[in-house]
């Protein structure tokens, strides 16, 4: 690895261009200028930065024509196939088995993710999780199929408004992962295809595979939509009130986030009982000195307490301590992990060892307080749902709980999902690696 100084002089344009080993350009960047911001300028991008939250808006948007050639469907049970009248094969080794026997290339590949796996919703997310990464890393893995657009068909998968579940919330890790191998391989098609009725025509199948324009692409009610980063407004309705009495549980409550989430609601929203979860409780460092803090901004009772979030019987024990004079009131869920390579790179224990705290405490919880009426069931997502390279597993993880936010919500259960950006980090939880979350 080579490592350039650019300095600043004159404010000269600068040409950049990345290649790889073999001297393929695989990044390059048309002009920079770079300018010297006073202190001024910075601290009033920071205050504009700051007034405004984003959320992710599902718009309507045209398709395009029907493209020439028929996709070939893999995986699935060959029943959409059949109905579609489309060539079919079960799995990526059975494809690579047909492309070595002499059969000519598909014009496009649409990975088949329609049917839920079996078993629980958590199993099931599991297992569509590890088949979409075998299934990204044999696409990337085959050079033949390099030009090859591929597509993920689902359903239900994402929500595209705020009345709209995720019924197919099992499906959504699959996004996460999608969206940073897209990130990871901008020159390949990588598309993202959502249907809340089943496909009987293959000509529309055909046309959402060729609107190029659209990455991602949901089919409601007969119309198309495409995601879009807007302004969020202030809602339907004020959020309610955390109970003064009530306990609010904060999940990785000894990390960095964790620390400031704790002590915000004790100062600014007047929570005055606590249940702070971490791997290693007390023994966490700097955990006695968090406790003592709060107590001085008014905390009466915080429990820190060693759970596995991923361990669902470790979560029935830390509920059932709440004692019924002080009843559980709020749920912020913050416990993660980081296990950042690149999509190839990844193997399923990886991808495992980052979806367990996110994805299955999040479970745990959503089931364990399905029967309360908290005012704030709240998830610490992350930007990197949105695509981020590197972080394929964290991608999904994130996803992952902007579907169950939804799918709460539709349920008439509290739920939000955060997407939480860079921060300021200190070297706590996550970051003591030094990583980007």
């Amino acid at each position: 690895t080579e490592i350039y100084t650019l300095s600043l002089h004159d404010a000269l344009p600068i040409y950049l261009q990345l290649a790889d080993g073999n001297g393929r350009v695989v990044a390059h960047v048309g002009g920079l200028r770079l300018r010297e911001a006073s202190e001024a300028q910075i601290k009033e991008a920071s205050r504009s930065e700051v007034q405004h939250l984003y959320r992710l808006e599902w718009r309507p948007v045209a398709l395009g024509a029907v493209a020439e050639g028929q996709p070939l469907l893999v995986g699935g049970d060959g029943a959409l196939a059949g109905r579609l009248g489309l060539d079919h094969v079960e799995s990526i080794p059975a494809l690579v088995a047909r492309l070595d026997a002499g059969a000519a290339l598909p014009s496009q590949i649409v990975f088949d993710h329609l049917a839920a796996p079996d078993g629980s919703m958590l199993v099931a997310a599991h297992a569509a999780a590890s088949r979409g990464l075998a299934e990204l890393q044999g696409i990337l893995g085959e050079a033949r199929l390099n030009e090859t657009a591929v597509a993920w068909l689902t359903s239900g998968a994402v929500a595209t408004g705020p009345d709209e579940g995720a019924s197919g919330l099992s499906r959504a890790p699959l996004w996460g992962l999608v969206r940073s191998a897209r990130a990871e391989h901008p020159d390949r098609r990588l598309q993202l295809v959502d249907v809340d009725a089943p496909l009987v025509d293959a000509a529309l199948l055909r046309r959402l595979l060729a609107t190029q324009a659209e990455p991602e692409l949901a089919l409601r009610h007969g119309a198309a939509m495409a995601p879009r980063l807007g302004r969020a407004g202030t809602g339907a309705g004020e959020p309610r009130r955390l109970a003064a009495g009530g306990t609010v549980l904060i999940t990785g409550g000894t990390g960095e986030l964790g620390r400031e989430v704790a002590r915000h609601l004790v100062d600014g929203h007047g929570v005055r009982h606590l249940v702070l979860t971490s791997r290693r409780g007390l023994a966490t460092p700097g955990a006695s000195d968090l406790v003592a803090e709060l107590q001085g901004l008014g905390a009466q009772t915080i429990e820190v307490v060693s759970c596995d979030v991923a361990d669902r019987d470790a979560v029935r024990s830390v509920l059932s301590g709440i004692g019924a004079d002080r009843p559980l009131t709020g749920v912020f869920h913050l416990a993660a992990t980081l296990d950042d390579g690149i999509v190839p790179q990844l193997t399923t224990e990886r991808l495992e060892r980052v979806l367990r705290p996110k994805v299955d405490g999040a479970c745990h919880l959503h089931e364990l307080t399905a029967d309360l009426d908290l005012a704030a069931f709240v998830l610490f997502s992350s930007v990197a749902g949105l695509g981020s390279a590197g972080q394929a597993n964290y991608a999904a993880a994130n996803v992952f709980l902007n579907a169950l936010a939804a799918e709460r919500r539709h349920r008439g259960l509290a739920g939000q999902s955060l997407m939480w950006g860079l921060w300021e980090q200190g070297g706590v939880g996550m970051t003591d690696r030094k990583s980007v979350v």
